[in-house]
């Protein structure tokens, strides 16, 4: 299932944190019947958090306005971005030639952006320094299907893309929590 928040100001990065350890233990809570201590979560050496036992599978992405977390009985990823613009600099090294060429706003490289991320969260190696080889334009534009023996979901809300990559079909339901409720 997926959790979302979102603030009604910019946030800073300790806010953004502590609301997505919040959001991971309401949605455990909801989710699995308990709550959930991320202190006692491990990382792999990419960096992928994960819980002792693997009985599920979690994700959280933040961003300056939006917090998202994602929980599941298989591997997850998920990624929450602002629509905004993306540098040219950032784009070469990001996007490969055919996205380049397809994309052409800034709510499409956001797109295209939080796709790649949530599909290297979800198959464990994190966002890597050859981002621009792997091509996503397949999937441009689709708010539901299959990718790399991985199924997504992407939704636009209120100037953010929401993007999840997992092993199984998700069902798209989201849930929108607010951060009044999480204190």
């Amino acid at each position: 299932m997926i959790y979302v928040t979102t603030f009604s100001k910019k946030a800073d990065i300790n806010k953004q944190k502590v609301t997505a350890i919040k959001l991971l233990d309401f949605a455990c809570y909801i989710e699995k019947g308990f709550r959930y201590d991320y202190s006692t979560a491990k990382r792999t050496q990419k960096g992928k958090p994960y819980r002792d036992g693997n009985d599920f599978y979690f994700n959280v992405s933040h961003c300056p306005y939006s917090v998202a977390v994602a929980i599941a009985d298989y591997p997850i990823g998920i990624d929450v971005a602002e629509i905004q613009t993306i540098n040219n600099v950032a784009k070469n090294k990001i996007f490969s030639e055919k996205e380049l060429s397809i994309a052409s706003s800034d709510r499409d490289f956001t797109y295209l952006w939080a796709v790649k991320e949530s599909f290297f969260k979800c198959i464990g190696t994190g966002i890597n320094h050859n981002m621009y080889k792997n091509d996503f334009s397949c999937v441009f534009n689709k708010t539901i299907g299959e990718f790399e023996n991985k199924y997504f979901l992407v939704k636009e809300y209120d100037g953010f893309i929401l993007s999840v990559f997992c092993d199984k079909k998700i069902n798209g339901n989201v849930i929108y929590v607010s951060d009044i409720d999480l204190v």
